[in-house]
C-alpha cells in the first residue's frame, strides 16, 4: 500500500473519529510530514486525494479545512463515491456465480451501485481491503476462505464502524451479521430425499476441516438417521485431513481421498447404497473416483452434494443450493440498515434454507436389505 494512501486513511479515520471535526483546520503539511515521518510531497498527495473526495478544502490564508456535511456534498456533486463493495474469491469456491447477478439486481432496486472485488489469493484479498480503507463505501459484503489472514485490515474497517456482512465464515472479533445456508436443514433435506428413494444404508464423506466449519451438516445426517430409527454407524463415516483449498495440491489430494473412501466403503460386508458428501467438491471427487474404478453412479451407489455449485450441475449431482435471491436481499438490506443505524444491534446469524436440486446421481434403491439383515 502506498504511503500517501496510509496517510489518507489515517486522516480520514481521525476525521470520522472527531479528532478533526468539520470546520476545523488541519495541521500544516510540514507538521504532518514530520509526524508521519514522510516527505511533504507524500502528505500533499494524501491531501489531494482527500480534497478530490470532498473531505477537505484549501482556503487562501486559512489553510486546509475539514468540510462540513453540506460542503462535502457540494464538493462531491457528480462524483460517485458511495457504493456497496462485494469482496469475493475469483472462483465459485463457496458461492454460485448467480450470487453476483442477484447482488447486482437487488442493489439496482435500491438505487445504489455495487462494485466487485474478486480475489485469487490472500494477498489480493488484502489489496482489496486496503483499497476500501481509503474509500467511502456504504458497506462491504465479504466472503473469505481465511478468516484471520487479514484481521488487521478488517479490524481497521470495524473501528471506522464500516457496515459489513459475512457470507459463510465470520472473522474473529468482528461482530457483524453473518448470512449462510442452514447446514443442518440442508443435509436433513438431502437425507429425506434418499429415504424417499428407499435408501437406508447411507454413508457420510467429508474432510475434517470442513466438518468442523460446517458441523451442522453432519448433525443433520445423524439426526435424520436417528429419526428413522437407523443407527449411525462409524464405519459408514469417512473423515480425512485434507489440504487447504488454496494449496496447489488440493484437487489431487481430494480425489485421492475420495478413492480411499470408496475402497473403504466397498470393502465392508454390507456397503452403503448412498454417500452424502459434505459439499459439491467432495461429491464431484466421489463421482469421478467411482467412474475410474468401475463403480456406477447411481446404478451401484447414489451420491449427493451440498452447495449448488456449477460442478454439481456438470456431473449431474443431486444437491442443495443456497437461495441466492434471499442471500443477496438480506446482505444488501443489512448493509443499508447498518448505514442508517449508528448504535448497531447485536450481530445476526441469518440461516437460509437451501433449495433441493434433484439430478441424476440419485436413483431408487432396488435391492432393499432382507428382514434378517434389518434385525442385525
Amino acid at each position: 500500500m502506498f504511503l500517501y494512501k496510509k496517510i489518507y486513511a489515517d486522516i480520514l479515520r481521525r476525521i470520522d473519529g472527531g479528532e478533526f471535526p468539520a470546520g476545523t483546520r488541519l495541521p500544516p503539511v510540514q507538521d504532518l510530514a514530520r509526524a508521519y515521518r514522510v516527505s511533504p510531497i507524500t502528505v500533499g498527495r494524501a491531501f489531494d486525494e482527500l480534497k478530490q473526495a470532498g473531505y477537505i478544502r484549501r482556503l487562501p490564508g486559512m489553510g486546509t479545512i475539514v468540510c462540513k456535511p453540506e460542503d462535502k456534498k457540494s464538493a462531491q456533486s457528480g462524483i460517485l463515491d458511495k457504493f456497496i463493495a462485494a469482496v469475493l474469491p475469483n472462483r465459485p469456491a463457496g458461492y454460485s456465480p448467480a450470487l453476483l447477478d442477484e447482488l447486482h439486481r437487488v442493489a439496482a432496486e435500491r438505487g445504489i451501485p455495487i462494485k466487485f472485488y474478486l480475489y485469487s489469493s490472500v494477498h489480493e484479498e488484502r489489496l482489496a481491503l486496503s483499497d476500501l480503507l481509503v474509500r467511502r463505501v456504504t458497506g462491504i459484503i465479504f466472503l473469505t476462505e481465511h478468516p484471520a489472514a487479514n484481521l488487521d485490515k478488517l479490524s481497521e474497517l470495524a473501528i471506522r464502524n464500516m457496515g459489513m456482512v459475512f457470507l459463510g465464515k465470520t472473522v474473529p472479533g468482528i461482530k457483524k451479521p453473518r448470512i449462510r445456508p442452514n447446514d443442518y436443514k440442508g443435509v436433513y433435506t438431502i437425507m429425506e430425499e434418499l429415504f424417499l428413494k428407499k435408501h437406508t444404508s447411507i454413508a457420510f464423506f467429508a474432510s475434517e476441516q470442513v466438518s468442523v466449519e460446517h458441523r451442522g451438516r453432519f448433525e443433520g445426517y445423524c439426526q435424520a438417521l436417528i429419526d428413522k430409527k437407523i443407527p449411525v454407524r462409524s464405519d459408514y463415516t469417512f473423515f480425512y485431513r485434507g489440504k487447504d483449498i488454496f494449496d496447489p495440491g488440493f484437487r489431487q489430494d481430494s480425489a485421492r481421498q475420495a478413492s480411499l473412501a470408496l475402497n473403504h466403503f466397498f470393502a465392508l460386508p454390507d456397503p452403503p447404497s448412498a454417500i452424502v458428501c459434505i459439499n459439491d467438491f467432495a461429491a464431484t471427487d466421489i463421482v469421478c473416483a467411482a467412474n475410474n474404478i468401475g463403480i456406477f453412479v447411481p446404478g451401484t451407489i447414489s451420491v449427493t452434494g451440498f452447495g449448488g455449485l456449477p460442478s454439481s450441475e456438470m456431473y449431474g449431482i443431486t444437491t442443495v443450493a443456497q437461495d441466492w435471491k434471499k442471500t443477496a436481499r438480506h446482505a444488501v438490506e443489512s448493509l443499508l440498515h447498518q448505514n442508517q443505524q449508528r448504535n448497531f444491534e447485536p450481530p445476526a446469524d441469518i440461516q437460509i434454507l437451501p433449495i433441493l436440486q434433484r439430478r441424476s446421481s440419485v436413483a431408487l434403491f432396488n435391492n432393499p436389505p432382507s428382514a434378517d439383515k434389518e434385525e442385525l
